[in-house]
């Protein structure tokens, strides 16, 4: 049971017990007991919200470290690696043998529900149908075919149950934090294995040649990724040039310091000059983390243009011909786009040492309003698969995507209709995807009131990057 170190967060939750908020220190522990049968499992905590573990009020699942197992049923374990958590206030469903398991397809609609802990193909400990009777239960589960104990619906068969979550307070009186990777506004996260607090540290290929980048980003999409009607200020100090972020400019096929009033972030057809950049405000969390990156970004999108001029299906592909037809409204061919992007990606990492390209960002998805789901979701998946085939990539290269504007306004345009697709890259079984939020934030309207409720402010693409700058990072935890 939890130490003397500890603070109940959640208690009694099967009975509809409130929340006790509190602060969530470095480990968070779970206690379950179903009549004569119980488990204890601890871990290192992820969030620092307390509302992030107790009944789910959104999509989590993760990897989980440091896991420890005490139980009369289950084996016990003491610091195991391969734990997971299925976390969804909504439906899921089954994996690929069709069995509901360790490997459910959360999604974003319904309200069934689910807490479940896994390690590896065994269950630990679940909690179903959330919002109802409940389905809870310890271990495999053996009465029907789903081994996380979906639709056993045996809530009322227990005479006793118990569910508590406990907040674990490991720090020491002497506390040692470690700035490396620790960027501008970042909480810092303690490691239970060194008893330091700091924050996740990020891959990149050291270099002592400083006039060129050490880690290469790519930036591609509609207008938000470059910035329009969000524009540059000369008094915020977040928009000036820092001497060890580099752009690639296209005109002159040469690295420079990146400059959101230069071609050196995009040729000024595609990027108008003082316009915003994401990726510009990523590669400051990343110089502020680290003394010695050099960030690079390679940046060629276009405003107002479908998917379908990145996604390239061959001819015997199910989407070949609806592709080919939402490049050809335009007046283009399918993945035109992408191909200009991999010519200045070409030419980019021709001309320095490094090679290869550590992390890719998108947005883009407003002018796919119309389309249908499936499609988009098959061609998302395409871009991705083609950008990751490049020399200069791999199968798990990091590649993160936005949210379309929104909510902020209230809103209902149907631009935003994609951001179902986007938000389903962090549900799937990829874990080098991820999607950021950012339908919350301000549009150009809200800054400079022009009637732009489609453009994010400059407010919001500095917030942008921060945010996947975290959800970069996020991937190695």
């Amino acid at each position: 049971m939890p130490s003397r170190y500890t603070k109940l967060i959640y208690d009694d939750v099967f009975q509809g017990g409130d929340p006790l908020l509190d602060t969530v220190h470095g480990r968070v522990a779970y206690y379950m007991r179903l009549d004569d049968k119980w488990v204890y499992t601890e871990f290192d905590a992820w969030s620092r919200n307390p509302l992030d573990y107790g009944k789910p009020t959104r999509i989590q699942k993760r990897w989980i470290k440091n896991l420890t197992i005490r139980s009369n049923v289950v084996r016990e374990v003491k610091n195991a690696s391969g734990g997971h958590i299925e976390w969804s206030p909504n439906n899921y469903s089954p994996g690929g043998n069709g069995s509901y398991d360790t490997s459910d397809t959360l999604v974003d609609t319904g309200g069934y529900g689910c807490m479940q802990l896994h390690v590896g193909e065994d269950v630990i400990w679940a909690w179903n149908q959330i919002h109802g009777n409940g389905e809870m239960g310890i271990g495999n589960n053996t009465s029907n075919s789903n081994k996380d104990w979906t639709f056993t619906n045996n809530g009322a068969s227990y005479s006793r149950k118990t569910f508590s979550v406990y907040s674990i307070n490991t720090v020491q009186e002497t506390v040692t934090i470690k700035t490396l990777g620790v960027a501008h506004g970042d909480p810092l996260v303690f490691n239970y294995n060194t008893q330091t607090w700091g924050q996740t540290l990020i891959p990149y290929t050291k270099s002592n040649i400083m006039d060129e980048p050490n880690f290469v980003i790519a930036l591609t999409g509609q207008s938000n990724s470059q910035g329009m009607n969000a524009w540059w200020d000369s008094e915020n100090p977040q928009d000036q040039p820092h001497d060890r972020i580099f752009g690639f400019n296209d005109a002159t096929g040469k690295w420079e310091q990146a400059n959101l009033n230069t071609e050196s972030l995009g040729t000024a057809w595609h990027k108008p000059l003082g316009t915003q950049s994401l990726a510009f405000h990523f590669a400051r969390r990343l110089v502020e983390a680290y003394p010695d990156i050099r960030p690079g970004i390679v940046n060629l999108g276009i405003g107002g243009q479908p998917i379908a001029r990145w996604a390239k299906f061959e001819g015997y592909e199910g989407w070949f011909t609806y592709n080919a037809m939402r490049a050809s409204t335009v007046g283009s061919v399918q993945g035109d786009i992408y191909d200009l992007h991999v010519n200045k990606i070409n030419n980019a990492m021709d001309s320095i040492n490094a090679k290869s390209i550590d992390v890719i960002l998108w947005h883009q998805g407003e002018t796919d309003g119309d389309t249908e789901s499936t499609y988009y979701m098959a061609a998302i998946k395409k871009v991705i698969e083609q950008y990751r085939s490049l020399p200069y990539c791999s199968p798990d290269t990091p590649f993160v995507v936005g949210e379309t504007t929104g909510a902020h306004d209230g809103i209902n345009q149907g631009w935003e209709k994609r951001n179902v697709e986007l938000k389903a890259l962090n549900i799937d079984s990829d874990p080098r995807t991820r999607c950021i939020d950012s339908s919350d934030l301000p549009t150009s309207h809200y800054q400079y009131n022009n009637g732009d409720q489609i453009h994010f402010s400059a407010i919001a693409q500095r917030t942008m990057g921060t945010r996947y700058f975290r959800a970069f990072r996020s991937m190695f935890e």
